[in-house]
């Protein structure tokens, strides 16, 4: 059995928040057994999506806890329970990208956030909408999506940095960054792009949110 020390970090799942409401809601037995929603061959434990925020609520304390964002395809609430992932600066009417747990209370599903980005430019949105196509969770083969250690956080500055200083608009071939960075493996740009760092605007065309 995996303990806290030396579980892996698993995939957090590009998806619609339209499709969070679909599929079975697992509770897995277990003190490091993370609840998953099953949908096909995958157990979705974490997910990333974008989308607009229509509300955020805040306390008598002033700390902001929750806020509620739609996509066009659904609306779900965000939860922080009292930590604090970068609420503070999201307003009504912001894009955001979310990277959480989903949960799911009295038939309520929300996702317990645990990255918030303000997206710059809401073309972003849009884009993901066409990534993920009309379900954001297609069909897979049988086999175990990989799950990502984590990688070492110099090697991600130097990707994202690397990525920043060299996109001209148009973004920037993957393996040009291997090469610029002397890497001989993607492990750590597809980490990434599975955690919502960094973007695919075509396959192999990498940008950043500036």
């Amino acid at each position: 059995m995996e303990t806290q020390n030396n579980q892996k970090r698993q995939v957090a799942f590009k998806m619609l928040i339209g499709d969070i409401a679909l599929g079975e809601y697992i509770r897995e037995e277990g003190e490091w057994m993370p609840n998953y929603i099953s949908r096909g061959s995958r157990k979705i434990s974490r997910v990333n999506i974008m989308g607009i925020v229509v509300t955020k609520e805040v306390q008598e304390n002033g700390v902001a806890q929750n806020i509620v964002m739609d996509d066009s395809s659904g609306r779900i609430a965000i939860r922080t329970f009292g930590e604090n992932v970068g609420f503070d600066d999201i307003k009504a009417g912001d894009g955001v990208l979310v990277i959480g747990r989903p949960r799911e209370y009295l038939n309520e599903r929300y996702i317990v956030a645990e990255i918030i980005k303000k997206i710059p430019d809401l073309c972003w949105i849009e884009l993901r909408k066409k990534e993920m196509g009309p379900s954001a969770i297609p069909e897979l083969p049988p086999w175990e999506m990989p799950e990502f250690a984590d990688a070492p956080k110099d090697t991600i500055l130097k990707v994202y940095e690397f990525i920043r200083s060299n996109d001209k608009g148009e973004g920037i071939d993957a393996q040009k960054v291997l090469e610029g960075l002397g890497l001989e493996e993607d492990t750590t740009i597809q980490r990434m792009l599975a955690e919502g760092e960094i973007f695919e605007i075509r396959p192999g065309k990498l940008k950043v949110m500036r």
